[in-house]
């Protein structure tokens, strides 16, 4: 049988340090994170053939994030600030005790819900700017 993995022991850290300097911090409160990948269909296909005909085209990754609002942590405040200032973020995913990939990362959407009688929460949407560096 497979090994299974908690998703709980999949977490997503942001550097809260500089480039040269990093420092990893885990962005606190998550309860859902989601790590899209996509290779787009370059379409190669003609009227010759009634097969379709495909190449692989630009690589993308975009990664979702869901949790608690905890305005304090130190991650969530440097993920708002790249969020406004429109520059890009270093984030890890660390597996199981152990990080296993990073990348440099747009903010590009960053929501923040605050229901009656209810936890708060925020969610952000991130896109990678060129490729994972696997660790």
């Amino acid at each position: 049988m497979a090994e299974l993995i908690n998703g709980a022991d999949i977490l997503l850290y942001a550097n809260t340090g500089t480039d040269s300097t990093p420092v990893w911090t885990v962005v606190a409160g998550q309860r859902n994170v989601a790590v899209s990948e996509v290779v787009a269909a370059v379409d190669g296909s003609s009227k010759d053939q009634p097969e379709a005909r495909v190449a692989g085209g630009r690589y993308s990754s975009t990664i979702s994030l869901d949790g608690l609002y905890v305005p304090t942590n130190a991650a969530y405040v440097s993920l708002k600030a790249a969020f406004r200032n429109r520059t890009l973020i270093k984030a890890r995913i660390n597996e199981v005790g152990v990080d296993t990939e990073e990348g440099k990362f747009l903010v590009n959407s960053f929501d923040r819900n605050y229901p009656d009688q209810e936890e708060s929460t925020f969610s952000i949407e991130m896109t990678l700017d060129g490729a994972y560096v696997i660790l």
